[in-house]
């Protein structure tokens, strides 16, 4: 009996494998993003897109900064007491790893009382538009949660449907199998 059933385990221990697999969690950790910096009142000084890894630290240390996290992008300067004109500085080409993604809305938080600024967004990218001022102490200004929504590029069953399909498919064999041998 024992060696009839050998082949039972391998379907099981693989089924149980497929139920308990995980989804890939959507980042943009590894993504490729891009930087474009433009002064209307100085043309000279616009520069981008500059391409960047997101990781670990600030992908983008320019007068104005940013820092492109999982979810998040923080707008930071090195100096204190920094005097800009009128900017604007698009992070592009945010597209996530792991999911297909877009962004849906945005959550704006202002560290700095000074900064007066307008976001705006399309589906894979944030556009920050400062006005003329300046910002008073070195570090974060600005942090922009972006609020995603994710699609399945294709219809891909979820690895439970996968695990119900094949201990199915085992059940239909070993029937099978059982009726061939007792006839």
């Amino acid at each position: 009996m024992l060696g009839k059933l050998r082949w039972i385990l391998p379907v099981l221990l693989g089924s149980a494998v497929m139920a308990t697999a995980g989804t890939a969690n959507a980042s943009l950790i590894g993504d490729e993003v891009t930087y474009t910096y433009e002064n209307p009142a100085s043309p000279a000084s616009n520069f981008g897109p500059i391409p960047a890894i997101v990781g670990a630290g600030v992908e983008f240390p320019f007068e104005i900064s940013a820092d492109v996290d999982a979810s998040s992008i923080d707008f930071l300067t090195p100096f204190d007491g920094l005097i800009f004109g009128s900017v604007e500085i698009t992070i592009g080409d945010l597209d996530w790893v792991g999911v297909l993604g877009e962004i849906v809305d945005i959550e704006l938080t202002f560290l700095d009382p000074n900064v007066e600024a307008d976001v705006s967004f399309t589906a894979d990218s944030v556009t920050f538009n400062l006005a003329s001022g300046s910002i008073d102490q070195s570090g974060v200004f600005a942090s922009i949660e972006l609020i995603t929504k994710h699609v399945s590029g294709a219809d891909v069953p979820a690895p439970g449907m996968l695990a119900l399909l094949g201990l199915g498919l085992a059940g239909l064999g070993y029937a099978r199998r059982r009726r061939t041998s007792a006839a």
